[in-house]
């Protein structure tokens, strides 16, 4: 890859996400992180931090705007800051594990990563600005939706459904043809045997609906 790269968060995940961008050679290519806010010599791993307003003000010609990469885990934050730059006319990039083979799946969309020593089998989609993280398992014919992000050690059985801008927790477990409605959040070690309501929290083995995550009415 020949073009700049930049990448949206300064925290753990930025980091993670900058190590896989390591392993597929492109490191010398990533010129900043972009935060809400960032002092003006602040730096990660060598690259300088920049606030978001440096980049939406630079002024780039079309042709020669960065490609962006969301990598904030927390799903909301991450959201606002990529539309604020998908609107702004700016690009997004793929960062996938050299050990995947996007040419057996159905969908790859754009912002996707997905880390080392995660499996796809084959006919999965993996819609725009989703994370999937290291040593999880999809089988055939799982759809992950926009905006989700997949902890370490997630298995997907055949023919999962993940809506939306859904969290799932380190080692959950989902059996075959769930669907786990937008919006929710499955704790870690969750074993998911029944489909999910969307804007749900959900734990246990088997898992259990705890609470709604949508705001009350007053």
């Amino acid at each position: 890859m020949q073009q700049n790269l930049m990448i949206i968060g300064g925290g753990r995940h930025a980091m993670e996400t900058f190590y896989l961008i390591e392993d597929l050679g492109w490191a010398g290519n990533v010129t900043a992180f972009i935060q809400d806010e960032a002092a003006s010599d602040q730096h990660l791993l060598g690259v300088p931090v920049l606030p978001k307003k440096v980049i939406l003000s630079a002024g780039y010609q079309p042709d020669q705007r960065p490609l962006l990469m969301g990598a904030i885990g927390e799903i909301k934050d991450n959201k606002r800051l990529i539309t604020e730059f998908k609107n702004a006319g700016f690009l997004f990039f793929n960062a996938i594990h050299s050990s995947v083979n996007p040419s057996r799946q159905k969908l790859i969309g754009t912002g996707v990563t997905i880390a080392s020593g995660t499996v796809l089998t084959h006919s999965i989609c993996v819609d725009d600005h989703s994370m999937i993280n290291i040593g999880c398992t999809l089988s055939h014919d799982v759809q992950i939706g926009k905006f989700v992000n997949i902890s370490p050690g997630v298995h997907l059985a055949g023919y999962v459904k993940i809506e939306d801008e859904v969290f799932i927790g380190t080692g959950v477990t989902v059996i075959p043809r769930i669907t786990v409605g937008k919006g929710s959040y499955i704790a870690a070690g969750a074993s998911v045997t029944k489909d999910v309501p969307p804007y749900s929290l959900v734990a246990g083995v088997p898992a259990v609906v705890k609470r709604s995550l949508l705001p009350s009415v007053s």
